[in-house]
C-alpha cells in the first residue's frame, strides 16, 4: 500500500509498485473479459473509479493517477470493442 503524501515526494518504486498492484491489475482484468465476450458474442463491463480523477484528493496523487489510467481504458476498449457488441463504462 502507498501511504497518503503529496505527489512529489513518492519514490519511484512506490510508484511503480502501486500503478503495477492497481492500473496493471484492471488492465490484466480487462484484457481477460475482453477476450472472453468476443467468444461469446458480447457483454458489458462496469468500472467504478475514484472521486479523485475529477476532483483533486490532496495527499491521494498515486491513487488519482492510476484510476486516471484506468478510466482511459476503459474509454478505449468502449470505442474499440463496440462492434463486438462489448459496452463498457
Amino acid at each position: 500500500p502507498v501511504p497518503f503524501a503529496k505527489l512529489a515526494d513518492f519514490t519511484c518504486e512506490q510508484v511503480d509498485e502501486f500503478m503495477a498492484g492497481d492500473a496493471l491489475a484492471y488492465f490484466r482484468l480487462f484484457r481477460s473479459a475482453v477476450q472472453r465476450m468476443r467468444r461469446s458474442g458480447g457483454g458489458s463491463i462496469a468500472c467504478t473509479s475514484t472521486i479523485d480523477v475529477g476532483k483533486l484528493a490532496p495527499n491521494n496523487g498515486c491513487s488519482g493517477m492510476s484510476k486516471a489510467a484506468v478510466e482511459s481504458m476503459i474509454r478505449h476498449i468502449a470505442a474499440e470493442e463496440a462492434a463486438a457488441n462489448i459496452r463498457a463504462n
